[in-house]
């Protein structure tokens, strides 16, 4: 989900032969479905990985394979629809990052639903994710859960209700604003 179609890049499986790429329904908007695959050009690999599944999984839920098929059968129609959406919140995401500048380091991303903003020191993002939580009711995954020890936070852009959620964020970050005048003067 490159955010310039022009700048698409190849599946790596495509033109690495020891290359394994995974892929799911999350870009499709179907992530509950727990439905997903996986590419290579190594049989003996994908041999292994389907006798893993087989092993540790009796079969699919059924439910989720027909969510799956008519997901596939309709995936660029979906693609457009998510990018659509994603392109839609990155500029909002940009225009917020631009306006907090002095907190936050932003780095745009040239593809997928993610970005992983940084918080600038002397803040610290587990203390704004778990104010955020505690006291918004807004969930925003720090650095910690992706084993990093840099600043950083996940920020999701596939979602319709952004808008409402960067609201509160903006609230926060007003909030750390406000902290930091006091403390200055």
């Amino acid at each position: 989900m490159e955010h310039d179609p022009a700048a698409a890049l190849p599946s790596l499986a495509d033109i690495y032969p020891r290359a394994t790429v995974i892929g799911g329904l999350n870009k499709y908007g179907l992530p509950g479905t727990r439905m997903g695959w996986l590419a290579s050009k190594n049989r003996q690999l994908i041999e292994e990985c389907a006798g893993y599944k087989d092993y540790t999984t009796y079969c699919n839920n059924a439910p989720g394979e027909i969510l799956a098929t008519i997901a596939m059968r309709n995936a660029p129609d979906l693609l457009q629809r998510n990018h659509k959406i994603v392109l839609e919140n990155l500029g909002m995401a940009e225009a917020f990052f631009k306006k907090h500048r002095d907190l936050f380091q932003w780095i745009q991303p040239n593809g997928g639903s993610t970005a992983f903003p940084r918080l600038l020191p002397p803040y610290d993002v587990t203390e704004m994710c778990e104010r955020a939580m505690t006291e918004k009711k807004l969930l925003i995954i720090g650095e910690r859960a992706f084993g990093l020890d840099t600043n950083h936070f996940r920020v999701g852009l596939g979602r319709l209700d952004f808008s409402k959620a960067l609201a509160v964020f903006s609230d926060i970050a007003d909030e750390i604003q406000a902290k930091r005048a006091e403390a200055a003067n």
